[in-house]
């Protein structure tokens, strides 16, 4: 019986270490969004009540630039 676990904990540990670790996803280098999608993506955030109105504006106006 003992030896029974000793083989059950053993196959464990040595199936923990071929089981890859979960890594995050790192995010992919930044491209640059097109001025239409910027756009609509700040009205979203500005929907959202993610900025407010003065920075909705401001950046809407920098966008447009």
């Amino acid at each position: 019986m003992v030896g029974l676990c000793v083989c059950i904990v053993g196959a464990i540990i040595s199936n923990k270490k071929t089981i890859p670790k979960f890594t995050p996803v790192s995010h992919p280098v930044s491209h640059p969004v097109p001025q239409d999608e910027a756009i609509k993506i700040l009205r979203n955030r500005y929907a959202k009540a993610e900025v407010t109105k003065e920075q909705f504006e401001q950046m809407k106006k920098d966008l447009e630039k």
